[in-house]
C-alpha cells in the first residue's frame, strides 16, 4: 500500500494540467485517512468490501418499491433512514417482543420525536418544493395557531 500512494505522489510530481490535481487529490485523501483504510487486513471480521451491505440495501430498496409501486425510495429514506433495521430472517415475534420490552422507555420516546420532527420536517421540504408559496402560508398558520392564539410568544414592538 505504501508502493501505491509512493507511485501517487510520483505522478502527482510529474504530469502536467488536471491531472496534477487529481493525483494531489488523491495523495491527500489517502495520506488523510490512511490509518482508517485498511483495518480489513488487520481484523479478518471486517469484510474488505462493501459489497454484502449494497446488496442487502438493494434488496431492501426493491422490496419497498414492490410493496409501494414508487420508483423513488428517497422520501422513505429522509423519513426513516435513521430508524430502518434489518433482522435476520430467523427472527421470531417473540423474540422481538423481548426486545422492545428491554428498551429504555426514556431513549425511545426520544428517538421517537426525533422521528416525527424529521418526518414533518420532510413533509414542508416536499410541499415547498411542490408549491413555496403555499407552504409558507400554512407554516405561517401553524405558527400564528401555535404562538399567538396559545398566548405562548411575546411580540415585541420596535419603534
Amino acid at each position: 500500500m505504501q508502493a501505491f500512494l509512493k507511485k501517487v505522489k510520483e505522478r502527482a510530481g510529474k504530469r502536467g494540467g488536471r491531472d496534477v490535481t487529481v493525483f494531489r487529490n488523491m495523495a491527500k485523501i489517502l495520506e488523510s485517512h490512511w490509518e482508517g483504510l485498511f483495518h480489513c487486513y488487520r481484523d479478518k471480521r471486517i469484510p474488505r468490501t462493501n459489497n454484502g451491505l449494497e446488496i442487502t440495501i438493494r434488496r431492501v430498496k426493491m422490496s419497498y418499491r414492490r410493496m409501494t409501486g414508487r420508483r423513488s425510495w428517497d422520501d422513505f429514506i429522509a423519513s426513516y433512514g435513521r430508524s430502518v433495521f434489518l433482522l435476520p430472517p430467523d427472527v421470531s415475534k417473540a423474540t422481538l417482543v423481548e426486545w422492545a420490552e428491554r428498551a429504555d422507555r426514556i431513549a425511545f420516546e426520544h428517538r421517537w420525536k426525533e422521528l416525527r420532527a424529521r418526518r414533518i420536517r420532510s413533509t414542508i421540504m416536499h410541499r415547498a418544493a411542490v408549491d413555496f408559496s403555499e407552504a409558507l402560508r400554512d407554516l405561517e398558520k401553524e405558527w400564528h395557531r401555535e404562538t399567538v392564539e396559545t398566548g405562548t410568544c411575546m411580540l415585541i414592538m420596535h419603534s
